[in-house]
This record gives structure tokens, C-alpha cells and sequence, in this order.
């Protein structure tokens, strides 16, 4: 294995993925090309490891999935729990309450461990709120909870990852500020489609990076990240080589070290051919 990189760590949703959810045969081609160079391709989501399942099979070349943005990290070979990072008990609870004031109809989901947990009947409208691209998603790949603030504090503890998700930006903006006293005890950020995705405090994807570099004892300066969203600026501050997709926000494209192709145009098939297996 030759290069100065030896891992790169794609984000799915706006990076790896297109706007059809889908890894284009192109890119599924580059992951597989570096994987056979001996380099590792790592998926590094919002997402839980039971989100990815589909892409998983698509590309059992991947061993490694930071999930929850940092809050698990998962070897999705062995189907192993390798680390997690879990909230404070009772904190989920009053985060819970707190946001069905917005709207009772807002969509939430929470991730403990390597699954993913959300509320019918919102969740069957989801194309309402992401797209009809996610609405399968929402369906068939998590667990449904009838209520998610009993079922929070049950799994007091045992929580990596709290979203929600909202019709509109001004529900969203009254969510946000509804929390204002909250985020002192954890990391607030958001994907960009009017949702709070919420992590323990100090939990980010540059802390995947880390417990993934303890694991595999690969300094994370030997890392390439690539991201489009807010969920992606710690890593892409954290990573060796940092890489933000064009689609991306304009705080992502301002840190990156450069800049490559839209998740339309195959962008994250270019950061592995001209600078993981270049570089």
C-alpha cells in the first residue's frame, strides 16, 4: 500500500450519495478500486449502522462505519459494536418534551447502539418533510416507538444520537431556540433539511476519526474526510487532507483543503482516484 493516505471517510447523505439516495456505479467502482489497493473506505454518517444496511451489502468492502456522527463506531464485517459514546441519563427526556411543543406531528428518531428508532404515524409521511427518496428509509430499516419520550427515558443512557425533523423553518427555528439552555451539555448541528440532529457533548465525527485511529493505529493526519454539512466541519477541521463536496455549505467549502465534484457528478469517486489512491 502505497501513498501518504491510507483511509478516506466519505459522509453518505449529499457526499457518497446522489439525490436518488443511491451510490452511483461509478463510485461503487472507486470504493471498490482502493479497497483492493489495500486502503480503507470508511462510511461516516449521521446515520446509524441500521440506516446503512443496504449500502453495506451493496459494498461489503467496507469494514468501518462511524455512525450517529461520531457516537458508534461500528465493524460492519463482524457485525461489531467496536465503541459508543451515549448521553447523560435524563437529558433525552426533556429534550423530548421540549420539541413536541414545536409541533406533535415533527419526526423523531434516536440511535442506540448500532439501531435506529423512530415514531409512526409521522414517520410514513417523511417524503413530507426529506424527500420521497427517504421515505422507505424511515420505514423498513428502523424500529417504530409509539411514544419517543417514555421510550428515551427507558433507554436512559443507552442513546448516542437524538434527530428531528420539521415541516418548516420557522418550526425549526423554534426548536432551536427552544434548546438555547440545553446545548451547553451537548452538540447540536443540522443536515441542512430542517432537522436538530443532537449528540452527547463533545461527540462529533472528528471523534469517530479518533476512535478509529485508536483502532486501527493510523494517526488521523494519515485520514482524508469528505463532507458537504454542518454535521461534517469538525472531521474536515481533524483529517490530514480535508475535502468538501461542491454541493456542500459554504463553511465546509471555506475549511476544506479542496474542493471536488457535486454528489450528482461523482464527487466522492474523485476524492478517492486524485487523492487517496494519488495522494
Amino acid at each position: 500500500m502505497t501513498g501518504k493516505y491510507k483511509l478516506i471517510a466519505l459522509d453518505m447523505d449529499g457526499t457518497l450519495l446522489n439525490q436518488n439516495k443511491e451510490i452511483t456505479e461509478t463510485c461503487q467502482e472507486a470504493v471498490r478500486e482502493a479497497c483492493r489497493a489495500g486502503k480503507e473506505v470508511v462510511f461516516c454518517s449521521g446515520r446509524s449502522p441500521s440506516e446503512l444496511r443496504e449500502y453495506l451489502e451493496i459494498l461489503p468492502e467496507v469494514n468501518y462505519v462511524i455512525g450517529a456522527s461520531g457516537g458508534v463506531l461500528y465493524h460492519a464485517g463482524q457485525q461489531k459494536l467496536l465503541c459508543k459514546h451515549s448521553f447523560e441519563p435524563g437529558l433525552l427526556g426533556e429534550l423530548v418534551k421540549r420539541l413536541s411543543r414545536v409541533n406533535k406531528e415533527a419526526v423523531f428518531v434516536c440511535v442506540a447502539g448500532i439501531q435506529a428508532y423512530t415514531t409512526p404515524p409521522h414517520c410514513f409521511h417523511i417524503s413530507d418533510y426529506l424527500g420521497a427518496a427517504c421515505q422507505e428509509l424511515f420505514s423498513n430499516s428502523m424500529i417504530h416507538v409509539m411514544d419517543m419520550e417514555p421510550f428515551v427515558r427507558w433507554k436512559s443512557g443507552m442513546v448516542e444520537k437524538f434527530s428531528a425533523y420539521f415541516r418548516t423553518w420557522e418550526e425549526w427555528e423554534a426548536a432551536k431556540e427552544l434548546l438555547r439552555d440545553l446545548e451547553p451539555k451537548m452538540a447540536v448541528a443540522t443536515t441542512g433539511v430542517r432537522d436538530i440532529e443532537c449528540t452527547p457533548l463533545g461527540v462529533t465525527k472528528a471523534l469517530g476519526l479518533q476512535d478509529l485511529s485508536r483502532y486501527l493505529d493510523v494517526p488521523v493526519e494519515e485520514m482524508i474526510m469528505v463532507g458537504d454539512s454542518e454535521n461534517d466541519l469538525a472531521a474536515l477541521k481533524a483529517a490530514g487532507l480535508s475535502l468538501a463536496m461542491e454541493n456542500g455549505i459554504p463553511e465546509a467549502k471555506e475549511i476544506a483543503d479542496s474542493v471536488v465534484p457535486d454528489n450528482e457528478h461523482n464527487g466522492a469517486a474523485y476524492a478517492i482516484r486524485h487523492y487517496l489512491m494519488k495522494g
